[in-house]
């Protein structure tokens, strides 16, 4: 079946091929410095200290990529706030950033190409924050240039004070948050800046997103300055020298209207940042400040550049689509996997994954799959440690995208960590039974990424029930890369089903057609009494058989329970000349068995 569509197809440049086969541990450094000083029994401090055993292990389970948290120099006003407020057993945030240099504690630059380059060597490639909203309440970048930041002369509020503790570490200059925030009565939008040599005072904008209290350990950078979007393009690119992965913290709020909406309203427009009302900018006017887009300028300019950095970004506020087909980023997050499949939104789900179809199916290996990330709880607190987590983890690692796994995920820990954590609070043990499930169900699946990245042979099913309805929580799609082709359902609902496949959902050509495939051609099958096909379950090993001709006439059918999940892998055609597979077909009746060609000398004379 096939329907014209007027409607241009997008076109994305093509990925290197290890961008489509990534799949990304999280770490928070400091912690798992902790953590493995505990595994190995012995002193790691550093990045260098980090055994081969760990990467190795590492590598056996099929990651490939390292997202170290917390790696750059911090604001040590970050950590002084913090125990001048009472919290005595912490670091600086890692999002509080000094300068874009690797810790001196962790061992500098030194230290970081001495476990990339042995990382390497275990086909796992390192990844890194960058924040460019905002830097440190204290960093070399606000010294040097003052100017860079969002700022004011005059207090926002009158009843602000600031009779505390000056937090700067360079002689020149004073800095102090405002006096309620220790007093625990208000939570400033500011904190004062001045220079000690002139006297001058600033109040400038601590970091803040419009939805929670400002980040008070951060100051606010002016993107409407175009020597600042200079900087930030300069910066990331110079991290890439050193990071082949550059992960974008708050992306979104870089945009030209999240900027714009919160830091430079329009008349009669309200800013969500307090007093931000009072710096009324028209839009003809902000354009000439803020002409193009940051993140295109910066893609577009990496692109000509030809350097190898893949950068994946945190985006919110229904900016994901935007990111990828306007701004030309690598990967965005996807919250909309995470949100709807922990509160059983299938079928919202489903409706995103069709109108991705419809639109551009490219678009579905642009997205960061996760089930938890730094700012969230941990997977799970959310999830469990049941069928529900295994079948939402499958599809993770079989839908295209990149996929995303959280630091402690694997081990089964239940702690969120604090981005001012320097060590673990809970003196957990890795929980075995857990970790087991992975190596057996999880990591073995991981080595066939592969089969599953990709777009131009992914195929999404809809299921249908016997009464002729759609069965709205299960997800079923197949894909192939070169011979392999494996078929992959979910059932993301505790209620047991039974369904059939028999077509997928209409997926846009390149030539703007619609086009909707059936489960036979999707997995090779031919229309012949002649024709049957072995295949085998991914975590049984079991070996099935079908015949072709019926999958042609009423589709395949399948029951799952509950968070069940099913993979059928390693097809194979068989030409059946004398009636033999007939046999065995009709002797199993749908029941899988260790191995067809055993059952065959076993049962068939």
């Amino acid at each position: 079946m096939k329907k014209r569509l007027n409607r241009k197809v997008l076109n994305f440049s093509k990925d290197k091929a290890w961008m489509n086969n990534t799949i990304i541990l999280t770490k928070h450094t400091l912690v798992w410095l902790n953590q493995l000083s505990e595994k190995y029994n012995k002193v790691i401090k550093r990045l260098d200290q980090i055994p081969n055993e760990e990467l190795k292990e590492i590598a056996s389970r099929n990651f490939n990529a390292l997202w170290l948290i917390g790696i750059w120099e911090r604001s040590k006003a970050s950590k002084r706030i913090k125990e001048l407020t009472g919290n005595f057993n912490c670091v600086s945030s890692a999002y509080s950033i000094y300068d874009y240099k690797i810790a001196e504690n962790l061992g500098g630059q030194k230290a970081l190409l001495n476990l990339s380059k042995r990382a390497e060597i275990f086909g796992i490639k390192l990844a890194c924050d960058f924040v460019p909203n905002h830097t440190g309440i204290t960093s070399d970048l606000l010294f040097k240039h003052p100017d860079y930041f969002i700022q004011t002369e005059t207090l926002p509020f009158n009843n602000y004070s600031f009779a505390g503790k000056n937090l700067s570490s360079n002689k020149d200059y004073g800095i102090k948050i405002e006096d309620g925030y220790y007093s625990r009565k208000d939570a400033a939008v500011v904190f004062q800046f001045k220079e000690k040599k002139t006297g001058k005072i600033r109040y400038i904008y601590h970091g803040n997103d419009g939805t929670n209290m400002p980040w008070n350990d951060t100051a606010q950078l002016d993107l409407t300055k175009a020597k600042v979007r200079r900087a930030l393009i300069n910066q990331i690119k110079k991290i890439g020298r050193l990071f082949p992965i550059v992960r974008i913290d708050a992306a979104m709020m870089l945009t030209k209207y999240h900027f714009a909406r919160l830091w430079y309203p329009k008349t009669f427009e309200s800013s969500s940042v307090p007093s931000r009302y009072m710096e009324i900018l028209e839009e003809k006017d902000f354009n000439k400040k803020y002409p193009n887009e940051f993140w295109k300028d910066l893609t577009d300019e990496i692109k000509k550049s030809k350097k190898d950095i893949f950068l994946f970004a945190e985006t919110y506020w229904m900016t994901e689509w935007y990111f990828i087909k306007e701004l030309g980023m690598n990967r965005v997050y996807n919250s909309a996997f995470m949100n709807n499949l922990l509160q059983e939104k299938n079928e919202d789900y489903h409706q995103m994954i069709k109108d991705i179809l419809n639109e551009n199916p490219n678009i579905l290996k642009r997205f960061v799959n996760y089930l938890s990330n730094p700012d969230e709880e941990p997977v799970i607190d959310k999830f469990g440690k049941g069928d529900k987590y295994l079948g939402i983890t499958v599809m993770m690692l079989t839908l295209p995208g990149l996929p995303l796994f959280a630091h402690g995920q694997i081990e089964g820990f239940y702690e969120k960590y604090g981005m001012e954590y320097d060590k673990p609070r809970d003196n957990e043990i890795v929980d075995e039974g857990f970790l087991n499930r992975h190596k057996y169900e999880i990591f073995p699946l991981m080595k066939m990424r592969k089969l599953f990245s990709g777009v131009k042979n992914f195929e999404y099913f809809s299921s249908i029930l016997k009464n002729g309805k759609f069965e709205r929580n299960v997800f079923a799609y197949t894909n192939k890369y070169g011979r392999n082709k494996a078929l992959v359902i979910y059932n993301n609902k505790l209620d047991k089903t039974n369904f059939t496949l028999q077509v997928s959902y209409s997926k846009i050509n390149k030539d703007g057609t619609f086009v909707f495939t059936s489960i036979t051609k999707a997995l090779d099958m031919k229309n012949s009494k002649k024709y049957f096909y072995i295949y085998e379950d991914f975590k049984t090993k079991l070996q099935y058989i079908i015949s072709g001709i019926d999958a042609h006439k009423h589709g395949l059918s399948f029951k799952l329970k509950g968070y069940e999940y099913k993979i059928s892998l390693r097809y194979k055609e068989v030409f059946d000349s004398e009636g033999l597979y007939k046999k065995i077909f009709k002797k199993l009746k749908g029941k899988g068995v260790s191995s067809i060609s055993k059952f065959i000398e076993e049962n068939i004379k």
